[in-house]
């Protein structure tokens, strides 16, 4: 395991313990994909047993503030799926349907980054999933940036109302 595997790790421990505990229990591993490979930050894979949360290498140079970000948004997909899929052939079903949809950019994967972001605010992580979003639009072309959004993901007008609507700062 090298140093930012152990770096995400720990970060993902802490966040489980402060902010997830209802996944104390649960087996969380964490890797690296190369950047080409995918456009997004990370994505979860739930297995029955385990779950894995995959981090693109790129990230390795943001602060840990996104880093953090990142993760608990990665992490607010784990408690999602489980609270929605007690069974294991659920889990695998849904997983492969969400999958497929985010592929084609349909509707149920929309739902799944919503869910997701709006939990990773109503935890705490509103200000970082923030600084997020600006540092994507900075970089992003506005067309790729309309993909993003299409995909479900909050825009920074979004983040700041539920940030308001949640009470954070």
């Amino acid at each position: 395991m090298n140093k930012y595997l152990r770096e995400y790790k720990n970060n993902i421990n802490k966040l489980v313990k402060k902010s997830f505990p209802s996944l104390k229990k649960e087996k969380i591993i964490v890797s690296e994909f190369p950047r080409i490979i995918f456009w997004a930050s990370g994505f979860v894979l739930p297995i029955p047993k385990f779950n894995l949360i995959f981090i693109k290498t790129s990230i390795r140079k943001r602060n840990n503030l996104i880093k953090n970000a990142i993760l608990a948004h990665e992490i607010s997909h784990i408690e999602i799926i489980k609270k929605k899929n007690k069974n294991i052939f659920a889990l695998l079903f849904w997983g492969l349907c969400v999958g497929i949809s985010w592929i084609f950019g349909k509707n149920p994967a929309r739902e799944n980054e919503r869910k997701a972001d709006l939990l990773t605010i109503k935890k705490g992580y509103g200000k970082e999933l923030l600084l997020i979003v600006l540092n994507r639009k900075r970089k992003m072309s506005s067309r790729r940036l309309a993909l993003v959004y299409k995909r479900g993901y909050l825009s920074p007008e979004e983040i700041k109302f539920f940030m308001k609507k949640y009470k954070q700062r």
